[in-house]
């Protein structure tokens, strides 16, 4: 799976109030052509119930209550909380005709359809029967699901992965990496630069240092001589580039004379020259 398709998936979606949920995820192509943009829907109101007094969940024994397979149970194999539904294993089936094409006649295909929470009850692991169930704790303070009928702790189902891995259940083998190698810390941050940390690591010695330089608004002016420029200098720079901006703007299409600074040059030539411009 592409990173992108990752991030996606991972990112919050923004649906619209009239929003109608469905089977499929708010982001995949299906779902959005069932809810094209500007289409409007008839609200479906779904009984509110609390993420924590939700009962029921993926790989749980439940028995149907109504319907075409009334008293059958299955595992359930999808939850979906915005509207209240599950999907059981094979049960509450109905058939579609799909793959009709110029040459092929289609095909009929098993669709199991969502169940109602209110029209399924979990099955007691004592005697096999539906019974309703309470969150409650134990001593250890754990919350568990007690049914109600005979008082038995029903656990959690063992969570598994779309691969069919149980985290809790897995062994790592000699090509894993193991949690405490991964959490491991193998990088302290630092303020230096990654050529400094380069440097530092392979024992190098930089004993040069940057020489001063003066910046004005429109450019950088460095030097290497044994003597900077002096303050006069970054304002003549000042001064020539806004003379050379100016011309632009006028349209003048006369080069400006470009200049050099030479440090020994004497303070009233500078001035001199200086006023000149501006």
């Amino acid at each position: 799976m592409r990173l992108t398709a990752v991030l996606s998936m991972a990112a919050r979606v923004v649906v619209p109030k009239d929003y109608r949920y469905g089977t499929n995820r708010p982001w995949t192509a299906a779902a959005k052509r069932l809810n094209p943009p500007g289409k409007r829907r008839n609200k479906v109101f779904v009984e509110p119930i609390a993420n924590e007094d939700w009962s029921v969940f993926r790989g749980d024994t439940v028995e149907i209550l109504s319907g075409k397979d009334k008293g059958k149970q299955g595992k359930v194999t999808q939850v979906f909380r915005r509207r209240n539904w599950v999907i059981l294993e094979g049960l509450n089936t109905h058939y579609r005709y799909i793959g009709k094409s110029g040459d092929y006649r289609g095909t009929y295909i098993a669709s199991e359809a969502p169940l109602l929470l209110r029209d399924i009850r979990l099955v007691d692991p004592a005697d096999r029967k539906p019974t309703e169930v309470e969150w409650r704790f134990t001593e250890e303070g754990e919350r568990v699901r007690v049914s109600l009928r005979t008082g038995r702790i029903i656990p959690k189902p063992v969570v598994e992965r779309p691969d069919g891995i149980v985290p809790q259940q897995w062994k790592d083998g000699p090509k894993d990496t193991s949690p405490e190698d991964t959490l491991e810390k193998t990088y302290t941050p630092s303020l230096k630069t990654l050529e400094e940390e380069v440097m530092e690591k392979m024992g190098i010695q930089e004993n040069r240092r940057h020489q001063r330089s003066y910046c004005s608004l429109f450019r950088t002016c460095s030097t290497v001589q044994p003597n900077p420029p002096t303050p006069l200098h970054a304002l003549f720079f000042f001064f020539h580039s806004s003379k050379r901006t100016a011309a632009k703007r006028r349209g003048d299409l006369t080069p400006v004379t470009r200049c050099s600074f030479n440090p020994s040059e004497s303070l009233h030539s500078s001035v001199y020259f200086v006023i000149s411009l501006w």
